[in-house]
């Protein structure tokens, strides 16, 4: 599925909100946790290298809501990305309001990851987005963190620092970058995000 940008329900991911302080855009309650199963829009986005084998097309990726394995719940995301030119990142993106622009924000993102396998190698890495403009490239994202450090399902977490655009939004995304010149699959589940107001 060769698609740089397609909305995409996603059911069994866990959004929670927790609020930072009085005033902010989540109203004027003290800090609370907004917690559920839902399905709900996101934007998938790509950066992606062409497919040597077929000039003008880009290597196979997708990002689709999946039954196959879930870590809560029925459903989670699935990440497939052929890796075999050894670079490539995909990612789930949404955007929320802030109360004006420059409004500043600890995010604190995570999920729990399936991978087949761990490895000493390093066969991908998790992507991570916090920002007040659109993620757009690889190069935008924190991949720290390698994505095969256990067998199974593990959590992944990264803060970010962000400070909403002049259209009083802030994006954040999640997904994976490829490392290793290989075909890959990961599931992502149980997701949370935490704002507080700086």
């Amino acid at each position: 599925m060769n698609k740089n940008l397609m909305i995409l329900g996603i059911a069994g991911l866990m959004l929670a909100l927790v609020t930072g302080c009085e005033g902010d855009m989540w109203g004027l309650m003290p800090p609370q946790v907004l917690t559920e199963d839902f399905e709900t829009e996101w934007l998938t986005g790509a950066d992606v290298p062409e497919d040597p084998n077929c000039p003008g097309r880009t290597v196979d990726w997708a990002v689709e809501f999946s039954d196959e394995r879930a870590n809560g719940g029925k459903y989670s995301a699935m990440f497939f990305l052929d890796g075999r030119q050894d670079d490539g990142t995909i990612w789930l993106t949404r955007s929320f309001s802030a109360p004006s622009p420059g409004a500043r924000y600890e995010v604190t993102i995570a999920f729990d990851l399936w991978s087949e396998s761990a490895s000493d190698n390093t066969i991908a890495k998790v992507a991570f987005y916090g920002g007040g403009q659109r993620p757009q490239q690889e190069a935008d994202f924190d991949t720290s963190q390698a994505a095969n450090q256990a067998a199974g399902w593990r959590r992944y977490t990264s803060v970010q620092q962000v400070t909403a655009g002049a259209d009083s939004r802030f994006w954040i995304a999640f997904g994976i970058s490829a490392v290793w010149e290989t075909e890959m699959t990961y599931f992502i589940d149980n997701l949370t995000v935490t704002f507080r107001s700086q």
